[in-house]
C-alpha cells in the first residue's frame, strides 16, 4: 500500500495539528486525532494514518449528547401539551423525528466508534433522521403557507390556486427522499469506499439542485402572498385598521422571506461545496450533530 500524507486545501499536509513524518501523519499532543468518518476520499481504511489530525472526539461525543438531550426535552414538552388523540396524530411526524434523533445521538454517544458510512446501525439511524427532519421541515413550511392563506383575505382566487399547485411539487421531493436518497444511504456500509465517494458526492449534487429548487419555491410562495396583501392594502375601500394589520403582516412576511433565502443559500452551499472540495466534506463530521441540534 502506497502511503502519502493527505492534504486538504487550504490546510497543509496533516492539518494544522499534525506533521507528516515518513508519509504518515503524527498528531500533536491534545484531543485531536484522525478519523475515517466523512473521509470517503480515502480509498483504503488501512491508510487512516495519512489523514489530517482534525477530529476532536471529545467535542463530538458531547455534541451528540447535547443533541440527544435537547431532543428528549423537546419530546417531553410536546407530550406535556398533548390534549387529544387528534393532536397526537397531527404531531406524529414530530414525535417520530425526535425519537429517531434521540436514538441516533445516544448511539454515537455510547460508542464513538460507530461512524457514518461504516457502521450499519449508526448509518441507518442517520438515514431515518435525515428523512424525517426533511419531511418535518416540508410539513412546517406547508402549514405556514396554509395558515397565511386562511388568515388573510386574498384578493385573487387565482393566486390561491397557484400556491396550491406549487405546494404539490413538494410531494415529489418527499418521494425522492424516500425511494432514492434513503436506500442509497442505507447501502453505504456494504459498498467499497471508492463507490461510496461517488454515491455521496452524487447525493450532495442532487441535494444542491433540490435546495436551489426549494429556495425558488419558498421565495415564490411568500412573494405571492405579499403581492396579494399589497393589492388589498392599496384598495381605497378597506378600513384603516385592516390596512394597519396588513402592513404589519407585510413586514413579517418580507422578513420571513429574507431569512428563508439566507438559510436556504447557506444550506445549499453546505451540500454543494463537498462535491468539489474534500475539505468541506471532512467538516460534515461536525456539521451533522450541530445541524441536527
Amino acid at each position: 500500500i502506497t502511503m502519502v500524507c493527505v492534504q486538504l486545501w487550504p490546510l497543509p499536509k496533516c492539518g494544522l495539528l499534525g506533521s507528516c513524518e515518513n508519509n504518515t501523519c503524527v498528531c500533536s499532543a491534545g484531543s485531536f486525532s484522525q478519523s475515517s468518518e466523512w473521509a470517503f476520499y480515502l480509498d483504503d481504511l488501512d491508510k487512516i494514518e495519512t489523514l489530517n489530525c482534525s477530529t476532536h472526539k471529545h467535542f463530538l461525543k458531547y455534541a451528540y449528547l447535547t443533541c440527544g438531550t435537547c431532543a428528549i426535552l423537546s419530546l417531553m414538552f410536546h407530550i406535556s401539551i398533548l390534549r387529544s388523540f387528534a393532536q397526537f396524530r397531527r404531531r406524529l411526524l414530530i414525535y417520530s423525528t425526535l425519537i429517531a434523533l434521540v436514538s441516533f445521538s445516544y448511539t454515537r454517544f455510547v460508542d464513538e466508534n460507530r461512524l457514518f458510512g461504516e457502521d450499519v446501525v449508526f448509518t441507518s439511524l442517520f438515514a431515518v433522521c435525515f428523512l424525517l427532519m426533511s419531511w418535518t421541515g416540508i410539513a412546517a413550511a406547508d402549514k405556514f403557507i396554509e395558515f397565511q392563506m386562511k388568515r388573510l383575505p386574498f384578493a385573487s382566487g387565482e393566486t390561491v390556486q397557484r400556491i396550491e399547485r406549487i405546494l404539490k411539487f413538494r410531494k415529489f421531493l418527499m418521494a425522492y427522499e424516500l425511494l432514492v436518497e434513503t436506500p442509497i444511504i442505507l447501502c453505504l456500509p456494504f459498498i467499497k469506499r471508492k463507490m461510496i465517494l461517488i454515491l455521496v458526492k452524487s447525493l450532495f449534487a442532487c441535494r444542491t439542485l433540490i435546495m436551489i429548487f426549494w429556495l425558488s419555491l419558498d421565495w415564490i410562495l411568500v412573494s405571492l402572498i405579499i403581492s396579494d396583501i399589497k393589492m388589498i392594502a392599496g384598495t381605497r375601500g378597506e378600513s384603516l385598521s385592516l390596512k394597519l394589520k396588513l402592513t404589519e403582516k407585510l413586514i413579517e412576511l418580507e422578513s420571513r422571506r429574507k431569512v428563508g433565502l439566507l438559510y436556504n443559500i447557506a444550506t445549499a452551499l453546505m451540500f454543494a461545496l463537498p462535491v468539489f472540495w474534500d475539505f468541506f466534506m471532512s467538516l460534515w463530521v461536525y456539521y451533522v450533530p450541530i445541524n441536527f441540534f
